[in-house]
This record gives C-alpha cells, structure tokens and sequence, in this order.
C-alpha cells in the first residue's frame, strides 16, 4: 500500500527479491460503506478526492453514452474491487512488495500523488516503493473505514483511512494515520490502480 506513509521524511533502500506466498491471516474487515448509503465523513471525502483526481488526471472528460448499471451490476463491481482493496493492507503486513506492485497497473500512465509531489510510471512508483520500505522488518497497516463508489463499468473509486505501524531494521518504530484513495481502472478484464493518493492530518506525514 500506501508510500509515503511515514512521519519523517526518510527513506530506505531494499531488494525486491521476496518471494509470495498466499497469506495465512486477514486483516479484519471493517464495515464499509457503498454509495447511495447514509452520508459520512469519509463518503464525502471520497467524493471530493476522486473528483479532484478525475479532473486532475483527465478521468473525467466526456465519455460515449452506456447503459446505467443495474444494482446487481453494481454491488458486483464494488464487492470486486472491495476485495482487492482489501488486500493491501494484508500484502503489506506480509511485506509481500511484489505482489504489491502488480496490483498496480504497469503503465507509463500510472500516477501517485503525496505530499505534493507526484509520481508517474509503474517503474519510478516501484522505486519510491524500494525507497520507503527498503529498512521496514515489520509492518501492521490497517484500514480504519472504507468506502467503495462505483463510477461506471469500468472506473471505481475506494478510500479508506489508516493507522500504520513499521519496525525498521534499525529498531526505530515509524507510525503514520492518514487517508488513502485508490481509482481502479478494468483493462483487458482485470481491475487495476491506476491513479492513487495519500492525504495527511495538518502537521503529520
């Protein structure tokens, strides 16, 4: 998951050489909220980040017309993509970093934004990954609250605050909460990130 998720500004160097294995625990789930449900703080951040996102980055020009999605279709798509979410914070914990990436999509148009910088294409995103979690022997991230809003058949928003916890090799302990924000995209039939986002409490991260 989430780069740039700690407090101080290092970073640290790491081989990307851990082999996947299926993980023996999950995180436990929190309820999460789908649109269309009651309003909450993180319904509304949700709303106003992916919608700066789409301006941003161009999601949200004009698309051709489609038919509007039943509600099945809909609880389908956000249950999907509610699950692969969710398996962030367990490959983290699992310090499972490859298998991390590939949740990503591997394009040039890949785009991360944080601290007001951004990064762009799977390979500067990979080595921004070897940069934070290069010292990082111990990992708990968990999601706080999630909310899954499913823009079209083939565009889903999922946002979800944080608490994050790392041991580092050097017996420090980095901790950081703040929000993350994720836009999947489905290309050739699989549901990628392709745009994501860390935001930070004032005076954190």
């Amino acid at each position: 998951m989430p780069f740039n998720m700690f407090p101080t500004a290092e970073r640290f160097r790491m081989s990307r050489s851990h082999t996947w294995e299926p993980p023996t625990c999950r995180t436990a789930r929190k309820p999460r909220r789908h649109a269309g449900g009651p309003t909450s703080p993180i319904m509304t951040l949700s709303s106003v980040a992916s919608l700066g996102l789409l301006v941003i980055l161009n999601l949200g020009c004009e698309r051709a017309p489609e038919h509007a999605l039943t509600a099945a279709e809909r609880d389908a798509i956000a249950n999907r993509v509610g699950q692969l979410f969710d398996e962030i914070p367990v490959t983290t914990n699992a310090l499972q970093f490859d298998r991390l990436l590939s949740f990503y999509r591997d394009s040039d148009e890949l785009t991360y934004v944080a601290r007001g910088q951004v990064t762009r294409s799977h390979r500067a995103f990979a080595d921004l990954m070897d940069a934070q979690f290069g010292a990082v022997v111990e990992a708990d991230l968990r999601w706080l609250d999630s909310h899954i809003e499913v823009l079209s058949r083939d565009v889903v928003v999922a946002t979800a605050t944080f608490e994050f916890t790392a041991s580092l090799t050097t017996g420090d302990i980095a901790r950081s909460t703040g929000t993350y924000t994720c836009i999947y995209v489905l290309r050739d039939g699989d549901w990628k990130i392709q745009y994501s986002a860390h935001s930070f409490p004032p005076g954190r991260g």
